[in-house]
């Protein structure tokens, strides 16, 4: 088999393991903190932080996971983060009143989430070329981002016909697929050099490597509004719950459309574009938002944050394609994955106590409006200074 042909192989069935993941355990996460809510009548601040645990723990296993992709290489710790990922989706099938149980396996999926995305990338760009590195990272986002995006549509609806209890069962059912095709991805083991974080996060110190990592603590704000807030705010609007994924809907479908696009036109025209495309369209989504929640407002919200969000993730991808050493790249992607978990749990747990302090949604989405242009500039700033070293 050419080589070519096998990092394809390794590419789709990476995508195909990802694919379901996503599509079960993925698609919960604006379904979990409205039932935890319901069902055991906590706060919105205690139910946010089981989800912000998630990505908290994220924060500190990227360590463990650049070390465990030294040691075992990318495939068997991408094995691994499905497992860790599934085990949370049956302890809320199983016990979903336990308070402490559920921030513990909340922080095992952010371990298992953090070796996914140290693993599953290194293994995208080990197999592509630098011509390709975008449109690389397109087939394995936008396979997560269309998978994610049917699970919440598909979930949604069992939970309005069969209860909620079901959407659960259904998606601990789904991840474990996931966990049957990752023994599929070949054992060819990607050379990796043994190199201590702190090599890795001097390559960070540059004006581009700061900029990068901004842009990455930023690319999860999306996702995390859309959890702790967008999700909230409808369901309390509505007083329905169902009504959350039918609103948030845009989001999936925008993420999918700029997750496939966003690579190859990043590698066409530029990766700053595509940048300043994606937080523009946020920055304007969330503004609106703070005015008004009329569904049509909500929608548009979700699908600007569904555009800031794949457009984001994938040019940033590249972007360390394009820039990080080849032999180095575990490193600086579990050091700038770190931050992304941050700006996910920051935006979860802290837009819930922005809500109580400031008396409703609205502020909130104003702040994060403000962050969200913030990195227009940067990603402006970033395009010049790559086009310097040209």
């Amino acid at each position: 088999m050419s080589e070519a042909r096998s990092g394809r192989k390794e590419l789709y069935t990476l995508s195909a393991a990802y694919f379901f993941s996503y599509m079960g355990v993925g698609a919960i996460q604006p379904y979990l903190k409205p039932y935890l809510e319901d069902l055991n009548g906590w706060s919105g601040p205690k139910s946010a932080w089981v989800l912000g645990s998630v990505y908290l723990s994220g924060i500190f296993a990227q360590f463990v996971s650049v070390t465990m992709v030294r040691m075992f290489g990318p495939r068997l710790t991408v094995i691994i983060g499905l497992g860790f990922c599934t085990a949370f989706s049956w302890l809320i099938v199983l016990h979903p009143t336990s308070f402490p149980l559920l921030l513990a396996f909340g922080v095992i999926w952010g371990w298992g989430a953090s070796c996914l995305w140290v693993g599953g990338p290194s293994i995208v760009l080990d197999n592509a070329d630098e011509k390709t590195y975008g449109s690389a990272s397109s087939v394995l986002h936008a396979s997560v981002f269309f998978s994610q995006g049917l699970g919440v549509l598909v979930l949604g609806w069992i939970a309005s016909e069969y209860g909620r209890p079901k959407l659960f069962i259904v998606a601990a059912v789904i991840s474990i697929i996931a966990n049957v095709i990752s023994f599929g991805l070949p054992r060819a083991r990607a050379k990796v050099e043994r190199v201590s974080l702190l090599e890795g996060m001097k390559v960070l110190c540059s004006w581009q490597g700061l900029i990068v990592s901004i842009l990455m603590l930023s690319s999860s704000f999306g996702f995390g509004i859309l959890l702790g807030n967008l999700s909230s705010s409808v369901a309390e609007a509505r007083q329905d719950f169902s009504s959350v994924g039918t609103l948030t809907l845009g989001f999936y479908i925008a993420r999918l459309v700029l997750g496939w696009a966003a690579g190859p036109l990043s590698d066409r025209f530029g990766r700053a574009p595509l940048l300043v495309f994606g937080y523009g369209s946020a920055a304007v989504g969330l503004f609106l938002a703070g005015f008004s929640d009329h569904p049509a407002v909500v929608t548009f919200a979700a699908l600007s944050l569904g555009i800031q969000i794949g457009a984001a993730t994938v040019t940033v991808t590249a972007l360390i394609g394009d820039w990080a050493p080849p032999a180095k790249r575990h490193v600086i992607l579990g050091t700038l994955q770190m931050w992304k978990g941050v700006g996910a749990a920051s935006t979860i747990i802290l837009g819930q106590y922005l809500k109580i302090w400031m008396g409703g949604y609205e502020t909130t989405f104003f702040i994060f409006s403000g962050l969200m242009a913030i990195c227009v500039v940067l990603a402006l700033v970033l395009g010049a200074l790559f086009k310097q070293e040209e």
